[in-house]
């Protein structure tokens, strides 16, 4: 078993009536999977993929797909990745730790392949849906409901005025899952719209097998060399130190004053980044020097990409987007700043929209505000929405051990075990849930990424303290997953001294027929 991991419970106990369904067999629903079984909870897996992996499926793969984390850090707190992965390991390899990860925790019975939620609504102390699966359709009743299936679920493709024409004359306009090994690309024009790592995976995968390669980037950001000088990124970015001097703490009176204090410090220290990476990257000569300050990076720039950029094989045309697809004498994309290009595929590697679709009607009603903004307490709870959670719904670089940390705080509100801080109702963060709303109110569609400080504000919750000396290397490097091993096994030893009831098999009810609805509207 592996280290920092508790004993399972003797498989007859079960916390009295206490079923919870996750939704998404991805990182996160397999961190509160294990979470919730370790802690007694009746839990079964709903994934509409045929895999185990979410983002990292196989049926959304595309090419170049890695981790921007090297594998130390792209790891559950008890389980490192193998030796023989690369630093930045491949999609196929993630989905494989994932896939050993759900093994080894006895995670595969729970887990229900082809399986979609629909139509999911509160019912009197739970939740009912629709299951839509290989054996037809059909209803359970839970307890809890709780939603693990990412920021990433939902590609978000841009209307684009002529599609109909463009399509009709051959054309095709693709999202990055749609590429598969990228045989679509093979002797076509390709047009890749986006700046982020996936229109540059996919440039860098095209360049060597299309006719021509043209990235259309609406806005370009700062993109990320490995090691900067001598620093790693990690070092740079994903340190207590970097986070502070790049972003800041601001989230309490506390971290409001440091960060008034330490202004000048930051200023300088986001100047000397921007003009080390422009030196670095010789963004100067390339003509890809952002407008925004350095502290808006972007990603980690792709192997390959500037060089493809500097022999021709990769075009970029900045600062404008794509007016119109043409499919008249040839297919064609149009610019906004005039010019034309020959387009057989477009791809729009331009981000996401968050999927609420597995809830009624009614439901969403009652989730979303009027603008159809989604406002999560501690990035988990829907206010008003009772026996609801969400997990893993953080944009951050410490994924596996955020969702991991917030499983646990999912778990003791479930179970009893912590009431919710006032403090964490004022101001929740906020998931624009629609590019194009966020675009129509120039506002942000994603709230702030996921940080040490949101970390520890759930540990701070829970009463919980990783391991001191473990963390010692977060002051000036990244999160060292490990530190977290042991906090399962502690809130698990919580439970055990609160006095919860358990039952031995033969005592647990059989499953409950769905109970009368109740409105939400």
């Amino acid at each position: 078993m592996p280290a920092g991991q508790p004993e399972p419970w003797p498989e007859q106990h079960r916390l009295c009536g206490m079923r919870v369904a996750v939704v998404g067999a991805g990182p996160s629903g397999l961190a509160a999977a294990r979470a919730f079984r370790e802690l007694g909870l009746d839990v079964v897996v709903f994934e509409a993929a045929p895999d185990i992996g979410g983002v990292w499926s196989a049926t959304r793969r595309y090419p170049g797909i890695a981790t921007q984390n090297d594998k130390h850090t792209y790891a559950y707190s008890d389980r490192r990745m193998d030796d023989g992965y690369a630093d930045a390991p491949a999609g196929a390899d993630v989905r494989a730790y994932l896939q050993g990860f759900a093994r080894e925790n006895r995670l595969e019975e729970l887990i229900r392949l082809d399986t979609r939620v629909a139509e999911a609504e509160p019912v009197d102390g739970g939740w009912t849906f629709e299951t839509h699966g290989p054996h037809g359709i059909g209803r359970e009743t839970v307890d809890w409901l709780v939603v693990a299936n990412g920021l990433c679920s939902m590609p978000y493709l841009p209307a684009i005025a002529g599609r109909e024409e463009f399509e009709a004359a051959g054309g095709r306009l693709l999202v990055p899952s749609q590429i598969g090994d990228a045989e679509a690309l093979q002797g076509r024009d390709v047009v890749v719209i986006g700046w982020g790592k996936s229109a540059a995976d996919i440039a860098v995968a095209a360049a060597p097998v299309a006719r021509s390669v043209t990235i259309v980037a609406r806005r370009i950001g700062w993109k990320v060399p490995r090691s900067i000088g001598r620093l790693s990124f990690q070092r740079v970015m994903l340190s207590r130190v970097g986070e502070h001097l790049l972003w800041g703490p601001y989230r309490t009176l506390r971290g409001r004053v440091l960060r008034r204090l330490t202004r000048v410090v930051r200023v300088r220290v986001v100047s000397r980044l921007g003009k080390a990476v422009t030196r670095q990257l010789e963004l100067d000569r390339r003509g890809l020097v952002p407008d925004v300050p350095a502290d808006q990076l972007d990603h980690l720039v792709t192997d390959g990409l500037l060089e493809a950029i500097d022999d021709g094989r990769i075009v970029v045309r900045r600062d404008t987007r794509i007016a119109r697809l043409s499919g008249g004498s040839g297919t064609y994309a149009e610019l906004t700043d005039g010019v034309r290009l020959p387009a057989d595929v477009v791809v729009a590697a331009t981000g996401y929209d968050q999927d609420l679709g597995l809830f009624s009607d009614a439901a969403r009603r009652a989730l979303v505000d009027e603008h159809g903004d989604l406002a999560l307490v501690r990035y988990a709870l829907p206010e008003g929405v009772p026996n609801l959670a969400f997990v893993g719904w953080v944009n951050s670089f410490r994924s596996l051990i955020g969702a991991e940390m917030q499983s646990l705080w999912v778990a003791a509100v479930m179970l009893g075990l912590m009431r919710v801080p006032d403090e964490a109702r004022h101001e929740p963060p906020v998931f624009r849930l629609s590019h194009d709303s966020a675009a129509k109110r120039s506002l942000p569609q994603l709230p702030e990424n996921g940080s040490f400080l949101t970390v520890d504000t759930w540990l701070r919750d829970l009463g919980l303290t990783p391991s001191a000396w473990r963390r010692r290397g977060e002051i000036f490097g990244p999160m060292a997953p490990e530190a977290y091993a042991d906090l399962l096994g502690s809130l698990r030893d919580r439970l055990s001294r609160s006095g919860t009831r358990f039952l031995a098999a033969s005592d647990i009810p059989a499953p409950r027929p769905p109970r009368a609805t109740v409105s939400v509207e």
